[in-house]
């Protein structure tokens, strides 16, 4: 199936356990306050009757395999694998778990009323061998994931430090990042309590307070210096992150020592 906006949008819930295979793209179930995400050939695992959506890029083709089953041992099975019950992502499946998946594909394929009992039997497979290999091999651990995030953090905003003063996007970044655009959105706003987008604004009224208290730039250099291709505009985000208007920090030199002594 190809994921449409209705399931990005709308939070659902599965009275089974839902097994989510990302044949493209890269799709992110959020549950709560959790988010996790998968790329071609990740398994997402949702336990049943737990409230989620789905996100993933609009304008980004995302196609997936998608089955759900009413399993007694679901419980056993993530105890065994030491999760609690939520989502989870197995970010690379085994060969024998891809094989299996391609066979039922196929069986769907062959005949749209496919037999249930040869259905049943293959996702009984899927999650034996899940059960069998345990944690699964390719599965990073919390501190690799906590390294991962980490990381991925200190390269933004190190981007957004260097292109500031360029028209720059969510999508620039998460480009630059080889990331989604919406899970680096998700991860930065998670761990840094403000958007990418509030992070850019605050770099580039601290670099452009900067540049107008040098006496040497006028509101509309300090403007094109820090990535605002219209003064005017500027003005107005510069005067609602500062309280005052940046032309104050010029024609007023007393009242700018003033307000620069007040904003430390």
């Amino acid at each position: 199936m190809v994921f449409n906006q209705f399931w990005r949008q709308h939070v659902h819930v599965s009275s089974g356990l839902e097994l989510i295979l990302v044949l493209q793209g890269e799709l992110t179930v959020v549950a709560g306050r959790l988010a996790v995400t998968a790329q071609t050939n990740g398994l997402i695992l949702i336990p049943s009757n737990i409230r989620h959506r789905d996100e993933f890029t609009p304008g980004e083709e995302v196609n997936v395999f998608f089955c759900s089953t009413a399993w007694t041992h679901e419980k056993q099975l993530f105890k065994k694998l030491r999760r609690k019950l939520q989502p989870f992502v197995l970010p690379d499946c085994n060969s024998d778990i891809l094989r299996i998946f391609r066979e039922l594909r196929g069986d769907l394929a062959r005949n749209i009323f496919m037999d249930p009992l040869v259905a049943g039997a293959r996702i009984m497979t899927i999650l034996t061998l899940i059960l069998r290999d345990g944690r699964p091999k390719n599965q990073p651990n919390w501190q690799e994931q906590k390294s991962r995030t980490a990381k991925l953090l200190q390269q933004a905003k190190q981007y957004i430090e260097t292109h500031y003063s360029q028209p720059i996007s969510l999508n620039d970044v998460a480009q630059a990042l080889h990331v989604s655009p919406s899970h680096l959105s998700h991860v930065f706003s998670r761990a840094n309590g403000c958007t990418l987008f509030a992070f850019l604004t605050k770099i580039r009224m601290e670099k452009a307070r900067g540049l107008l208290n040098d006496g040497r730039h006028n509101v509309s250099e300090a403007a094109y210096a820090t990535g605002y291709e219209d003064p005017c505009y500027f003005s107005r985000v510069f005067q609602r992150y500062f309280g005052y208007a940046p032309i104050e920090l010029i024609h007023n030199p007393k009242k700018a020592s003033l307000l620069m002594q007040s904003a430390h």
